[in-house]
Parts: structure tokens; sequence; C-alpha cells
């Protein structure tokens, strides 16, 4: 598949794995707005949610707005409104937690966020990943891209991304 010739680009993959820092290069390369799911999801930035009526209604409208796009995201059922009209998805899926952590802990250093916050976030990220606690019985993003297969970009490391661009 050639990214160059897709319009409705949507980027998933669960926290810390490069899904927006690979949204904007694309949308610069392209010419392409991008959006972030976080920004349709928080009324105030990881600290007050929209409901999921809200996020459905959000996303609906941005994807009957806009005629091409840079989605990312990992919030479920954000996502899932979106494979339908998405051109190309690309699944960021790589194998080691620990380089993910090491993301998340790096970024949340950055957002000054308390250390307690940035534990309880790796724990919820080792959940999601493993199917343990609130996650668990629910589909994977592998397994909700599965029908989409001929759609599909799967990227496992940052040389992978970085050819990509």
């Amino acid at each position: 598949m050639n990214i160059q010739n897709c319009k409705k680009i949507l980027i998933v993959g669960d926290a810390g794995k490069g899904k927006s820092t690979l949204a904007r290069n694309l949308s610069q390369r392209l010419g392409i707005k991008h959006f972030e799911l976080d920004d349709l999801f928080w009324l105030k930035k990881y600290s007050l949610r929209r409901t999921n009526e809200e996020h459905i209604k959000l996303v609906s409208d941005l994807l009957n707005k806009e005629s091409s796009w840079v989605i990312e995201g990992s919030t479920r059922h954000m996502v899932a409104l979106c494979f339908d009209s998405a051109d190309c998805i690309i699944n960021l899926s790589f194998k080691n937690i620990f380089h993910q952590w090491y993301q998340i802990i790096k970024r949340n250093i950055q957002d000054k966020r308390s250390l307690k916050e940035t534990f309880l976030f790796c724990v919820q990220v080792f959940k999601k990943r493993y199917g343990i606690g609130n996650s668990k019985g629910k589909k994977t993003v592998k397994e909700m891209i599965m029908p989409y297969t001929d759609k599909v970009i799967e990227l496992d490391s940052w040389k992978e991304i970085d050819s990509l661009i």
C-alpha cells in the first residue's frame, strides 16, 4: 500500500507507541489535517472526560465534515468508528513493553505529572496490553482491525516508522 495515495489515515496503538509523532509527521508531509482522539475524549485534558455519547458524536461529526485526515488514538470505541472510513490503518504494535513504559515516563516527566499518576498509567497500560482488569474480555486493537487487513500497515519498530515517513 502506498501511503502517498491515502487521504484518510487512522493510526492506532497503545500509549507510548509514537502515534502522535507519526501523525504529525504524516500530516505535514501529506498536507492533511491531523486530529488526536484524546482532544475529543477529554473535556479537560487528563482530568475531566466527556461521555461516550459525546465521543461518538464528536468523532462522527469529524468524519462527516473532513474529506481528508490523519486521526490517531487508542480509545477503542472511538477508533472503531473510523475503521470503515479510513483508506489506511496504521497499527503500531511494538513487542517490548519496557520501551513503551520508557516513552510514557519520559512524556509524563515533560508534562510534569506526579510519580503516582505515572505509575498508575504504566499499570493501566500493562493491564490493557495483557487483557487484565477492565480490559479482560475486550477485543484488542489487533483483533478489531482483522476485518480490514487489506488496508492495514503493521509497524513494530521506530525503524519501520522512519521508513514509512
